[in-house]
C-alpha cells in the first residue's frame, strides 16, 4: 500500500526548484540531482513542499547557478531572449530567472533524487518506505498520478512551452503531461506533442551537459532556433513568449 506521506510528497512541488508558473516557458527535468545519504530518502524528509524559487528561502539566482546543468538553462534563456550570453550570470540575475516573480519555471517529473539512474537502489526498506515494488512501478506511478498533479497546474498556468531535457525519456514525459500521441512527431533532434487542449507544446530535448548532450554554445543556439521556429510557426506569431514576466 502506497505510503500516504510519500503521496502528499509526490503531489506536491517536492522535487521542483520552482520559479513563476505564470511564465511561458517552464523546464522539466527527471528529478534532483545529488541523491541522499545510503541512497535512502528519510521518512523525516517526506513532507509536501509549496512553490519555490530560486529567490526564495534563502536562496540565490547566483548559488543556484553553481549547478551545470542550471548554468545551460540560463544558456537557453539568453538565446531565446536575446541576452548576452556571455554574461548569462548577470542576465539571469537581472531578469529574475526561476525567480518568484521573475521568468521561468522549473521542474522534475520524479520526486526522489539520485545521483544519476546508475545510482538508484531499490531495496526492501525502499519498497517498504514507499509502498511501491520498484523503481519501475515508482516511475509509473508517478507517471499517472504526480503527472495529474502537473497537468492540472499547466491547464491552469497555460504555458506555451514545457521544455524537458533527456531525449532517451522521452515517452515517459509525453505521458506525465498526459500530450496527444497523434500529435507526436520528431524534427531536427526533438520530439514534440500537443497537451493542455494544444494550448502547450511539450518538446523534449536532447540533456544539457554530457558528452552527447548539448554541451557548447553553438548547440545551445542551434536548439533555440529550432525551438523558437517550431515554436512560432505553431502558435503563429513571432512572440510566442510573451513578455518577460
Amino acid at each position: 500500500m502506497i505510503n500516504e506521506d510519500f503521496r502528499k510528497m509526490a503531489l506536491s512541488q517536492y522535487g521542483c526548484d520552482g520559479g513563476n508558473l505564470a511564465s511561458k516557458i517552464w523546464t522539466c527535468g527527471l528529478e534532483w540531482g545529488g541523491g541522499y545519504d545510503d541512497n535512502q530518502i528519510k521518512s523525516s524528509d517526506m513532507k509536501e513542499l509549496a512553490l519555490g524559487a530560486w529567490d526564495l528561502d534563502g536562496e540565490s539566482v547566483i548559488d543556484s547557478l553553481a549547478a551545470q546543468y542550471n548554468q545551460k538553462l540560463a544558456w537557453f534563456f539568453s538565446y531565446l531572449f536575446k541576452w548576452d550570453v556571455s554574461k548569462y550570470t548577470d542576465e539571469a540575475v537581472k531578469y529574475g530567472l526561476f525567480c518568484h516573480n521573475g521568468i521561468g519555471y522549473k521542474m522534475n517529473a520524479f520526486p526522489l533524487s539520485y545521483k544519476n539512474r546508475n545510482s538508484v537502489s531499490w531495496e526492501q526498506k525502499t519498497k517498504d518506505l514507499i509502498g511501491l515494488h520498484s523503481f519501475e512501478i515508482y516511475k509509473e506511478w508517478c507517471i499517472q498520478e504526480r503527472g495529474k498533479y502537473f497537468q492540472k497546474l499547466a491547464s491552469t498556468h497555460s504555458p506555451k512551452l514545457i521544455l524537458c531535457t533527456g531525449i532517451t525519456s522521452t515517452m515517459e514525459f509525453i505521458r506525465f503531461f498526459g500530450c496527444d500521441l497523434e500529435s507526436y512527431r520528431e524534427i531536427k533532434g526533438i520530439n514534440l506533442a500537443k497537451t493542455n487542449k494544444g494550448n502547450t507544446l511539450v518538446m523534449v530535448v536532447p540533456f544539457f551537459g554530457g558528452a552527447n548532450g548539448i554541451n557548447s554554445y553553438e548547440k545551445m543556439e542551434a536548439l533555440v532556433n529550432v525551438v523558437n521556429s517550431e515554436c512560432s510557426e505553431y502558435f503563429n506569431s513571432s512572440n510566442w513568449m510573451g513578455k518577460i514576466q
